[in-house]
């Protein structure tokens, strides 16, 4: 049947007398927003632009006009929700602002439109409603697209806040949740993204007012490898000092520590889904690329712990963070991206142990320094042989220094006239090794072989001078009468 009021006086022609408007915006009696149920295939909910909603359970063969009490003649029905978690439960969005009456209108039923619950008290005079969906994940949560922005609730529309944000003052006309974000389309103000509505889906009114006393780490969502950062969520208590978030793989390697000072209520850190990066120096000048640039963790699951220290003592929570695999390379597996990884790590290690060498070196040559102009208010005779075995010392680190990194180069295309040496190319073989998703090749992994070698060779140098010329010129002064240089981590 007609499905409409079917008011003859709204169905007539519009404008005239000479020309009928062709637009036809006075019309009414038309379907204006269908909702099928997300259960049944025979269950179809249908408002009108003229105030009525009916439902079929049936497929049509019958339909029952559940139009809410309240729900005046030549209201707008503009959107029907059907619930995603309850196959007898809508949502119905009401305008009325073309008949002058510009307030907030919308019901919930739980019976198929048997009874229905009017759930607009909480929102402002004004902010007349062009839409409400409920979130497909959590039951209950409840996002309407107003005149005046977006509202959100917690408890099944019977309470509203506000959640527009930054957005201006704007006409939200329809929104959609996909997966973890909140989509609008607006009135002239192009489309918005609330991105990752993880917080909210987890948070309680007593978080969002800051009278909930426990710390918590809310469930995040499943990140993908090369599309981060993960967003990491919590929620800190009044009265809490400090606190701290750590990262540990499956493994119980750490692979973050966030420290939190002074702040409460509902917070947010990222993870860029990396292990830390190579140890580095002040001034350092490679082709390869920064060596302090994070490793990416393979798919898997780690663990996310909160500690919150206040006055009442010391809470924690944990929960699990899934990383998984970029979809958009089905020709690679989690162990190829594992063996990735695994090398990459190996190749950090080096990294930072040829710097550490690097920094060694630069550190005792200014601690020889130092002690070189404590000779000067010596005698020639006392002075002579300390000198004589500060330069033993320093010709013997310095060449070490200068196979671990190209001294020479001032920016990164020195290296046409200055070889860069270990270091360097270390930290261009991982930037290759990490260019993209998928297995070592053979050749990287014999490469990075190579390099090992040639740096476990020089550091051995290294340690033979620290070991025997370092202890020649610790000899030399005590022998005048100077403290001696102390051994470097």
């Amino acid at each position: 049947p007609d499905l409409t009021r079917a008011d003859p006086a709204t169905m007539g022609n519009s404008g005239g007398p000479i020309v009928f408007d062709q637009d036809g915006p006075e019309v009414f009696a038309t379907i204006f927003t269908i909702a099928p149920s997300r259960f049944d295939t025979s269950t179809v909910w249908t408002g009108s632009d003229d105030g009525f909603v009916q439902v079929t359970r049936n497929a049509g063969r019958s339909w029952r006009n559940v139009t809410p009490p309240g729900l005046t003649p030549r209201s707008r029905v503009s959107r029907i929700d059907a619930s995603p978690h309850r196959p007898g439960s809508a949502y119905v969005a009401v305008e009325r602002h073309q008949l002058g009456d510009r307030a907030p209108y919308a019901w919930r039923t739980d019976d198929f439109g048997s009874t229905w619950t009017p759930i607009h008290a909480g929102l402002p005079p004004g902010a007349f409603v062009r839409v409400i969906r409920e979130d497909p994940v959590r039951p209950g949560l409840l996002f309407a697209g107003t005149e005046h922005g977006v509202f959100a609730s917690l408890d099944n529309g019977t309470t509203w806040r506000a959640l527009s944000l930054n957005m201006p003052d704007l006409q939200v006309a329809d929104l959609v949740v996909k997966d973890n974000d909140v989509v609008i389309a607006t009135h002239g103000r192009s489309f918005w993204v609330l991105d990752d509505i993880t917080p909210v889906r987890q948070a309680s009114a007593p978080m969002l007012e800051r009278t909930e006393t426990r710390a918590q780490l809310f469930r995040p969502p499943t990140a993908t490898r090369r599309l981060g950062p993960a967003h990491i969520d919590y929620y800190l208590p009044v009265g809490t000092d400090s606190a701290a978030i750590t990262l540990d793989d499956a493994g119980t390697q750490r692979v973050r520590r966030w420290t939190i000072r002074a702040r409460t209520g509902l917070l947010r850190t990222n993870w860029d889904l990396t292990y830390p990066g190579a140890t580095s120096f002040p001034g350092i000048v490679l082709e390869g690329g920064n060596p302090e640039r994070g490793v990416l963790a393979p798919p898997g699951s780690s663990r996310l712990t909160l500690t919150a220290w206040s006055a009442s003592g010391v809470a924690t929570s944990v929960q699990p963070l899934v990383l998984a695999r970029d979809p958009r390379q089905p020709g690679v597996s989690d162990a190829d991206l594992r063996r990735q990884f695994q090398l990459a790590m190996n190749i950090r290690t080096a990294e930072s142990e040829a710097n550490e060498g690097v920094l060694r070196v630069r550190a005792l040559r200014a601690d020889v320094t130092t002690r070189l102009a404590d000779t000067l208010a010596l005698s020639a005779t006392a002075r002579r042989p300390v000198v004589a075995a500060a330069d033993t010392l320093l010709s013997a680190v310095g060449a070490v220094e200068g196979e671990l990194y190209q001294v020479k180069n001032q920016s990164p295309k020195d290296k046409i006239a200055n070889p860069i040496k270990v270091n360097d190319r270390l930290t261009g073989l991982r930037s290759i090794v990490e260019s993209g998703d998928g297995a070592p090749t053979v050749a990287q992994g014999r490469v990075y072989q190579e390099l090992r070698r040639e740096l476990d060779l020089l550091l051995s140098r290294l340690g033979v001078a620290l070991d025997r010329d370092l202890a020649r010129l610790n000899a030399a002064l005590r022998a005048a009468g100077l403290p001696p240089i102390g051994p470097r981590s």
